[in-house]
């Protein structure tokens, strides 16, 4: 049963192992005689041999596969130092060495957008600070390396968004340890045969988790192979205002997490502070660097020039009720302001009905309506302020271009779970039940809220008055844009990937940044709220 389990999971993998393992080098001997052989793994107690010209196997541009040593190999390399395996070209007596990349297996699941948009954006920034030196592969865990049943949760969970009592049951289930500990044991139960096979096949250097489930199963296999020690593992946590507890695992090398409250979080879980990073959520590419002038871009995405612009959106699916909201917010402008009140620019993202039924829709104010978008950093620029779900990249993206949000929706919704307090008196034992608001991206709802960047709206009414309170105070605006401005991260992505590659090649344990953080902190006002925001000074 496990040998058909090895078979299957090899056929699986073929695709992204033989890019990563042998693409760059075939590329480099494609006129090469069919004798050509390459060896791969150096002094690692395993070989994987690659003939040009043979019957074609697993993988893309033909050849044979053959892994041979003990298993208890991969990882980091031999006793070279630093680490770095080496390619051996053996032609007619003639051989030469070539510098083996850096393997990277980065470990996802499209259980949203976000994680695989981090994990595009730190393989990007990767690939930049470290060309030729290393090979990233961006994998999905459970649609890619896992069984038939787990194969299908990115499925599951775009049917659980859609009904909120169905996924507040599944994510309450995340939060107690016990039914953490009976996920993560089954999982293990069920799929441990194609993680071996998946680490064993691509000889990982390190391992890079973008993803809330990605910590404890992996790391459980490295340490039964007995290859944990070869393997650097780190975790990049991808929200930012509250976090899921299978984030935070003590047996990680690293943990780079966005905000300070997360690194408290986290050290409830165990981490030390040797372990964290904060540098910030890794952003796509598109936000690295300043945009350009908001005319310019308002002529070239054909907006009216002189009237303020409210971006709608629902995330790259298009969720959430964006008929009802643009249409509610473009009335209310419309008594409000007047006709020329303001612009609203509608992203339906992969949402086609949407967008068919926002474009037969009788505005009464300038509306653009628009499908899926790759160039969201300049709607963004153009803007003045935005409207969205509580998803974490959208708000660290909307911060960079200081734009002030509005919060239409968080997951699972606006909903109350339960919190049990245990303690004791004269009586004896007492036990209380209350209920508090929770949910996987309130966290966020209360970062936006409490640094003053924004507010959430429950209901299209009140996310209506929210934005014409805005374009009703243009002062207003400008202090939350310079506000948001101040809390954003553009460099994070490149942070975080330096600190990596210094970790992958170097070995260094840097100072951890809390340790020499210079804090500022800017205490403002505004009619009915106060806010004080601390924000650390990023080194040099």
């Amino acid at each position: 049963m496990n040998d058909l389990l090895d078979q299957d999971c090899v056929l699986n993998l073929a695709s992204f192992v033989g890019s990563s393992l042998f693409a760059n080098d075939v590329s480099r001997t494609t006129d090469r005689p069919a004798n050509t052989r390459h060896e791969i793994g150096g002094d690692r107690g395993r070989s994987v041999h690659f003939r040009s010209g043979t019957t074609p196997g697993l993988f893309a541009g033909g050849g044979s596969f053959i892994a041979g040593g003990n298993g208890s190999s991969g990882g980091r390399g031999g006793d070279d130092g630093g680490g770095v395996g080496i390619v051996k070209e053996v032609q007619a007596g003639r051989q030469m060495s070539i510098p083996r990349r850096k393997r990277i297996l980065m470990l996802m699941s499209d259980t949203g957008g976000g994680h695989r948009a981090s994990a595009q954006a730190l393989k990007a920034a990767l690939d930049e600070l470290y060309p030729d030196k290393v090979d990233v592969q961006i994998v999905d865990i459970f649609a890619e390396l896992s069984g038939p049943f787990y194969r299908s949760i990115p499925e599951q969970y775009n049917f659980l968004m859609k009904h909120p009592t169905l996924w507040r049951v599944t994510y309450a289930g995340g939060q107690f340890w016990p039914t953490r500990q009976l996920a993560q044991r089954t999982y293990m139960l069920l799929n441990f045969n194609r993680l071996k096979v998946a680490f064993l096949s691509f000889e990982p250097d390190m391992i890079v988790s973008v993803h809330p489930l990605c910590q404890g199963p992996p790391l459980g296999v490295l340490n039964r192979l007995g290859i944990r020690d070869r393997v650097t593992f780190v975790t990049v946590v991808t929200d930012l205002g509250g976090a899921n507890p299978t984030w935070f695992h003590s047996g990680v090398d690293r943990c780079y997490v966005p905000t300070r409250h997360l690194w408290d979080y986290a050290k409830r879980y165990k981490m030390k502070d040797h372990q964290l990073r904060q540098y910030g959520l890794p952003i796509r590419r598109m936000f690295w660097s300043d945009a350009p002038d908001s005319t310019l871009l308002r002529r070239r995405l054909g907006l009216k020039l002189n009237i303020p612009v409210v971006l709608v959106v629902g995330g790259g699916a298009g969720v959430g009720s964006l008929h009802k909201v643009a249409v509610t917010v473009a009335r209310r402008i419309e008594q409000e302001e007047g006709p020329y009140g303001a612009q609203i620019v509608v992203v339906c993202g992969k949402n086609e009905k949407l967008r068919e039924k926002l474009l037969f829709e009788e505005w009464p104010i300038p509306v653009k309506v628009t499908g899926f978008v790759s160039n969201m950093s300049e709607y963004m620029a153009a803007a003045n302020c935005i409207i969205t779900k509580a998803g974490p990249g959208t708000i660290a993206e909307s911060l960079i271009r200081g734009l002030p949000i509005v919060l239409s929706g968080y997951l699972p919704g606006t909903s109350k779970a339960p919190r049990f307090h245990i303690g004791a008196n004269e009586l004896g034992l007492n036990m209380s039940l209350d209920v508090c608001e929770t949910g996987q991206e309130y966290g966020n709802v209360k970062f936006v809220q409490e640094n003053g960047v924004g507010n959430y709206g429950k209901g299209a009414r009140e996310i209506a008055d929210l934005v014409c309170s805005l374009l009703g105070d243009p002062d207003e605006m400008a202090a939350m844009s310079k506000r948001a401005k101040d809390l954003g991260r553009p460099g994070a992505s490149y942070d975080i990937a330096k600190s990596v590659g210094q970790l992958l090649f170097e070995g260094t344990q840097e100072t951890p940044l809390r340790e020499f953080e210079e804090s500022r902190t800017m205490a403002y006002s505004s009619a009915n709220t106060s806010y004080r925001v601390t924000m650390p000074m990023l080194p040099v």
